[in-house]
């Protein structure tokens, strides 16, 4: 495991993504439900970046694994895999301010609900009073971007499908 400390590296977390939304192919039947649950899901090819653990990406794919899911494909990029679920390959989980490539729509989930951390690292040789200013006007954005989130209406994969970005950082 990655160690922060040991190697010279200094860390931060900068914000959590919500994931409770899957992003399936737009042709799949379970996206006219526009909610599905984990069990639709169940069947289905899960594509997912890399070896997830190492990756950073256990807090996404670990709690599929503990509800019983075993049809996994890894691939070695976020793209790849968006690619390949809008070519009609499977799905994977994703945070809502996810956008969707054409040929893929976002469906939320019910049953999934885990945080995937965003996590700043840089060298603690470097000049470090800089970033820092920069870490805490990026944290003090994520703040009020969360804020505006908080108070948008319910969520909506009709107009995430169409298009419209639901990211909290499309408005930097």
């Amino acid at each position: 495991a990655f160690s922060a400390e040991e190697s010279g590296v200094r860390q931060s977390l900068l914000y959590e993504e919500l994931v409770d939304t899957a992003i399936l192919p737009a042709s799949h039947p379970l996206v006219l439900r526009g909610s599905v649950s984990l069990e639709d899901l169940a069947d289905l090819l899960c594509l997912t970046v890399g070896d997830a653990h190492h990756a950073g990406y256990a807090p996404l794919y670990d709690p599929l694994w503990r509800a019983g899911f075993r049809k996994f494909e890894h691939h070695r990029s976020v793209e790849s895999v968006y690619m390949l679920v809008a070519a009609g390959r499977g799905w994977s989980p994703v945070p809502r301010s996810v956008h969707a490539p054409v040929g893929a729509v976002l469906v939320q989930v019910a049953g999934l609900r885990s945080r995937l951390p965003l996590i700043l690292r840089w060298r603690s040789g470097a000049s470090s009073r800089r970033r820092l200013t920069r870490l805490g006007m990026i944290r003090m954005a994520r703040s009020k971007l969360s804020f505006m989130q908080a108070t948008k209406p319910a969520f909506d994969s009709r107009s995430i499908s169409h298009g419209s970005s639901d990211s909290p950082l499309a408005a930097l």
